[in-house]
Order: C-alpha cells, then structure tokens, then sequence
C-alpha cells in the first residue's frame, strides 16, 4: 500500500503520511456514489438497532441457562486496542483539521462550514459514523461474560448508532467538533479498557476524569444545539434543522437523566457503560463511553459579511423588484416552474431563489435544495451523477412542493451537459425544478429556455448600493467617509457582492473608510488621475496626458483596467455630449483592439493622440 508523505485536504489542512484508501473521498464519483447510499438507507440502522436489542435478550436468557461463562480476555484485550487505534488515528485526521478551521476561519465558520465533508477528513467522518454498528460488538462481550448490563449500556449504543446515521444521511456541519471530541475520548477510554482487560492496575482518578470529559462533552454538545437554534432564529444560514436540534437535545438529556438516576442508587458517577474488563476478582469499573452525537450549527463574528448580511427573505432583496414580485407571487402559490434567472454579477440571481426555497419549503430546506456552481461542475458527467441522483432522491416535503436544484452560472455548462440536462429536467418533473442562474442567457440552450420561465435581473443602482453599505456600516459600526463610501460603489459598478467585500476589505486592512483606501484595496486606477488625463486630452495637452497615462502604466494597471475606468470617467465628465459621444467611440475602439489582444501601451497612447485631436479640431 503506497503511502503520500503532504495531501491537502479539501478544507486546506495538509495531512502527512496518508495511505491509499484515505483518499477515497477526493475521488468525486466514489464520494457522491456513498454520499447517496447513506442518504437513501440511512433508516437501515433502525431497523439493526432493533434487531440488536431483541437479541441482547435473546443473549442473555440463553447464557442464563448455560454453566459457565466465557472468559475471552485475550479477544477483549485485542479488540480494545485494535479501537484505541482506530480512534487514535481518527484523532490525528480530524484534530487538525479543526484547529485549522477555528485558527483561519473563526469559531463560526467550523460550526456551520460542511466542505470537510469531502476529502481525507470527510472519510473520518464517514468511518465513525460506520462504528457504531461495531461498537455494538461492546454487548456481546458483555453478554457472553456474563457481566450485569444497565439499561443506559445498550440505549445508548442503539439511540446513538440511529441518531449518526440520520445526521450524517443530512450531514451535520458541526461534525467536526464533535467527532473530533468523540475521537479523542474514544482514544484514552479504549486504551483504558484495554489495560484493565489486560489486568494492569489505572489509578481511580483516570476512570474519574474520563467521566469528566463525557460530561464536559455533553454540556458542549448542548451549547452547540443552543447557539445553532439561536442562530437559526436570528436568520443567519445555518446548516441543521429543528429536527436535528431536537433529537440531539432530547438524547442529551435522556443521557444526563439516567446518570443522575443512577448516582442517586449508587451513590457514585457511573459511566455509560460496564467496562468489558470487569470479573468479580478484580471488582468492577464501569466503561466510559462518550456521546456521538454529530449535529449541525451557526454563524460566527469572523462570517464574512458577505454570508453575514445576506438577505434570508425575498423581501430583504435590494433592487429588480418586479423579478423579485413574480418570485414571490411563486412562493404564495407553492407551484414553482422551472425558472432561469440572467443578470450580471451581484445583482441578487442565486440569495433570490435561496431566499425562494427557504421560503417555500421550510425546515425541509437543507434536504431538499441542491445548489452547484455550473462554472466549476460543468460535465455531462455531473449532471449524470450529482444532479440525477439528487433528483432520484426520495425527500418528504409538504404536498405541492417540489426539491429544487439550484445551478450558479449555468451559461458556463458544455452544450452536451445542457442537453443531458434538458432530458433531466423532463423526467424529474413531477418531484424536482430548477432554477439556473446565468451572466448571459443567450448561452443557454433553446430547449431549455423554452421550459423555464424567463426572469431579467439588471445590475443595481447607485442608491440602491449606498443604501445597504450604509445598513452594513452602521451596523458594524465602521468608520467612513461619504467619499469613501463612492468610491466602493464606484469600483462596484452595480455588483453587491463586489461592493460589500470592498467595505469589509477595507475595513480589516485599514479600519477607516476613505477613498484612498478603498482603492488600494481594490487596487484600480485612481479616478481622479484618469479625470485629470481627460481634462489634459480636452486641453489638447499631449504631453501631460501621456505623463499621467506613463505614471498608471509603471504602477502595474494593465490597458484594459485603465481603459475601463476612463470609460466610466468620461461617461460623467461635464463636457459637450458631441465631445463626450467622440471621446466614447474612441475609448470603445481602442478597448476593442485590446480585447482582441493587441494589449500595449501604445495603443493607449494612440487613444490619447486621438482624443487630443478630437478635442482640437472640435475648438478649431
């Protein structure tokens, strides 16, 4: 088996020394292909855990009848270790990760981040889940020793073995911090079993402090499934359901009150389960099993503000507001159609139909949308795969809704995708839409624009734009100046997304929001060098305006940054409209010889030439 020395994991952690089969969840067909599986059988684990129960009985009342018990020390010694292994290496895989995330991205981020789901640490994630069913094997020793078996032993692996299995098939984006822990513990309590089977003597304190760290664990997991439930009541996007929060609280506290039950008969902490190394000779340990509960969560300070303030209703949505009135029209009658939205960048296409979805569907939101970036899942291959297969998939939604697939830059599929895409969207009708979002929607194949209704987005204007900075900066709290905040929306031209991570740019590099700033941040020409440029070409002051042309150049602007701003320059320059008409056609042309490659400084100097006689033969 060959062994990787440095792989990079999905979510940027570099892992040393990883063997050929943790690589099986870069592999995008496999991960998907199992991703499926889970989700579509997860319920299988029900129906185990109840087969699991009855035959604990069924075990026990035929070693009831039996003489003598079996002894299997060497089996449980070896069976420990071989889990002290296994958890120790989860530990290595998932530990990382997280202090990763939590050290680069905030607290938030790796309560409600889900890309670890792919990659070597998603594989982890996947195999603790798997487990639990041969954690349940702990029983059969239990049983086959003869040793008492409380009722928290044998409810808590079968609660817990069900409660994996459903929160992985929805996948609980606060894995990572609760495998991680789980992992952890799982290390020194199998190791500490395997001694004890092994009849080495562990100081009492270790048994003590274990149990500390499962309660410490259940408090966390609490505080967690609070804050997400707070979250998710604030509005901010957070990836688990009420369900999920529920059932996580509810074993929480079923767990909590079976400990306190049995403190109050025995008079001491007991663990969740009997230690599997326990004769009468050696008197009896009770096993330590911490609670692998995996549920989802929430938004942290360090979100950029972008996701912050992303709008969670269509009535948030700033702009095109008769597109936004037909989409919310759709949501009052549940019926949505297939729908393609074109706009230019960060007008609102994608947060509209999120927006959509989580209005028209509710808690069953996370099951039932599927969102892709077309521009990087761009394959006949994917739509085959992840689209199909999601369609395939059966979820329970209220009756009139349908699951709905959200593709981003759907302009940017291959023609051979498109097509395989159009045959999806006939025979998934009845249970799924789609909604594409696209920059151009000529691009978009006709059989496809002839199922989908049509919605024009059109990029946002000045007011509109300062309107939500100003929200964002008082809220923030952000030192600014009025020019500051034009020069955002400025270098925004009409893009949201562009104008709101400008200001947060800003911020963070500077802490004060001026123009100066800003376009160092955004590191474009500045506007009042390309207006006193023009104001040279109006002069017919060759020469000046070369120099300022000469000066953007040697700072590193490439021909087609300074021609844009010239443009936008000039579009607002008080002069005559002839004047300003001539000078457009020039700057067009010009931009059009350097869009086709022709990419030097000379032909901007060319450009001035011309402008510069355009304005001297229009005075003479």
């Amino acid at each position: 088996m060959e062994i990787h020395k440095r792989v990079t994991d999905t979510t940027g952690v570099v892992h040393r020394f990883v063997l050929d089969f943790e690589l099986i969840f870069l592999n995008e067909r496999k991960f998907h292909a199992i991703q499926s599986f889970i989700h579509n059988w997860w319920w299988f684990s029900i129906i185990y855990a109840f087969f699991y129960i009855i035959l604990i009985f069924i075990g026990r009342a035929w070693m009831a009848k039996k003489d003598q018990k079996y002894e299997l020390r060497t089996a449980l010694v070896l069976w420990n270790a071989s889990l002290t292994i296994f958890s120790l290496w989860g530990a290595f895989r998932c530990v990382p990760e997280l202090i990763n995330i939590v050290t680069q991205h905030g607290f938030m981020y790796s309560i409600c981040d889900s890309k670890y789901k792919q990659g070597i640490t998603g594989l982890w994630v996947c195999l603790f889940m798997a487990s639990k069913v041969p954690e349940t094997i702990d029983t059969l020793f239990i049983v086959l020793r003869r040793q008492e078996l409380i009722f928290l032993h044998w409810y808590h692996h079968a609660s817990v073995l069900v409660y994996c299995f459903y929160s992985y098939a929805f996948f609980a984006s606060t894995g990572r911090w609760f495998v991680s822990m789980n992992y952890c513990v799982h290390t020194l309590m199998y190791c500490y079993f395997a001694l004890r089977a092994a009849r080495i003597r562990i100081p009492p304190f270790v048994q003590v402090f274990i149990t500390l760290l499962q309660i410490v664990q259940m408090i966390a997991g609490c505080v967690v499934n609070v804050a997400a439930y707070n979250y998710k009541q604030k509005g901010y996007s957070c990836g688990t359901t009420d369900t999920n929060i529920s059932l996580s609280l509810a074993l929480y506290a079923s767990f909590l009150q079976q400990m306190d039950s049995d403190m109050k008969d025995t008079g001491d902490v007991e663990m969740f389960d009997v230690d599997l190394s326990n004769t009468k000779e050696n008197n009896a340990y009770t096993q330590t099993k911490d609670i692998d509960v995996i549920s989802k969560s929430v938004v942290t300070k360090h979100t950029p503000w972008l996701e912050k303030y992303r709008p969670a209703k269509l009535d948030d949505i700033v702009g095109n507001e008769e597109a936004i009135l037909r989409l919310a029209h759709f949501a009052r009658q549940g019926n949505l159609p297939n729908i393609i939205i074109s706009g230019p960048p960060g007008c609102g296409k994608t947060t509209s139909v999120l927006c959509l979805a989580r209005q028209m569907l509710g808690d069953s939101f996370r099951e039932a949308v599927l969102e892709m970036n077309a521009s990087n899942d761009r394959g006949i291959d994917v739509v085959r795969t992840k689209i199909k297969m999601f369609a395939q998939a059966k979820v329970s939604l209220p009756k009139g809704r349908h699951k709905i697939i959200i593709l981003d830059e759907a302009d940017s599929m291959t023609e051979g995708a498109q097509q395989a895409l159009r045959r999806t969207m006939e025979l998934y009708s009845k249970t799924t839409r789609f909604a594409l979002a696209c920059n151009a929607s000529d691009k978009i194949i006709e059989p496809i624009q002839s199922r989908c209704a049509m919605l024009r987005y059109s990029k946002l204007n000045d007011e509109q734009l300062l309107k939500r900075l100003m929200e964002i900066a008082k809220t923030e709290k952000v030192s600014f100046t009025s020019e500051g905040l034009e020069a955002i929306i400025f270098t925004a031209q009409g893009d949201m997304r562009q104008a709101i991570n400008n200001l947060q740019s800003t911020v963070f590099g500077f802490g004060h929001v001026n123009s100066e700033n800003v376009f160092k941040v955004c590191d474009e020409p500045h506007p009042i060098l390309i207006r006193d440029m023009i104001e040279k070409c109006l002069k017919s002051d060759l020469d000046e305006a070369y120099k300022a042309m000469n000066h953007l150049w040697r700072l590193g602007y490439t021909a087609e940054d300074i021609l844009s701003v010239i443009m936008r320059v000039t579009k607002t320059y008080p002069m005559s409209e002839f004047m300003q008409l001539e000078f457009i056609r020039e700057i067009g042309l010009t931009y059009m010889r350097v869009s086709q490659g022709v990419e030097s400084q000379l032909q901007l100097s060319s450009l001035l030439a011309r402008l510069c006689e355009k304005a001297n033969s229009t005075t003479h």
